[in-house]
């Protein structure tokens, strides 16, 4: 009787954990899945939050765009400007008139040096207010002439003191344009040499 009564608590027991096994394990398993999607479902809220990073980004890819907009805008306006500048820009003078230019033949002068003897080559062109009055002195007979015998006699009263230095220079220069104007003055009403260049300038 006693054996028996222990086997039957034997197999009691047994099938006691046999069947609470099976349960355990469901337990488990639930735990798991509603931990795994609890995970999942906080990575989908917080993952949300990451959404709100877009707009700056599409932001500062359009701010550019608005930019080179307005440059462009500006651009257009600022353009007309330069062209209108290039075609009103003509080279001339307030009135219109263009300067011109008598090219002269050089001269070979004797300085005035009494210690030694002293001479000058010298270039001279006459540079007037008006174009059209160049071939108006070049073409008369008698300017031309007594041009050339002023600049003779104005350089050849120099010495070779008075040439040597730069400053000696620039006041022969001034010299030739008074005298050279007071001989055109009579014949145009007015002092054409505007200036006296020098392109070629050599004294021994």
């Amino acid at each position: 009787m006693a054996d028996e009564s222990f086997r039957d608590r034997g197999e009691g027991l047994t099938r006691a954990k046999k069947s609470g096994f099976p349960l355990i394990l469901i337990v488990i398993i639930i735990a798991v899945v509603m931990g795994a999607g609890g995970f999942f479902a906080g990575k989908i809220l917080s993952g949300g939050g990451g959404n709100n990073q877009k707009p700056p980004l599409i932001e500062k890819k359009m701010t550019p765009v608005v930019k080179k907009d307005a440059a462009a805008r500006q651009g257009g306006q600022t353009q007309p400007k330069e062209q209108k500048e290039e075609i009103t820009g003509t080279g001339e003078g307030e009135a219109g008139i263009k300067p011109g230019i008598i090219l002269l033949d050089p001269f070979t002068v004797n300085l005035n040096d009494p210690f030694a003897r002293r001479y000058a080559e010298v270039a001279v062109n006459l540079v007037v207010d008006e174009k059209g009055i160049v071939s108006e002195i070049t073409g008369s007979e008698l300017l031309i002439p007594r041009i050339r015998d002023e600049i003779f006699m104005v350089i050849s009263a120099r010495s070779f003191a008075d040439l040597k230095s730069t400053a000696g220079k620039v006041t022969l220069k001034e010299e030739i344009m008074i005298r050279v104007n007071e001989i055109l003055k009579a014949e145009f009403k007015k002092e054409p040499v505007i200036q006296v260049l020098f392109t070629k300038f050599l004294i021994q």
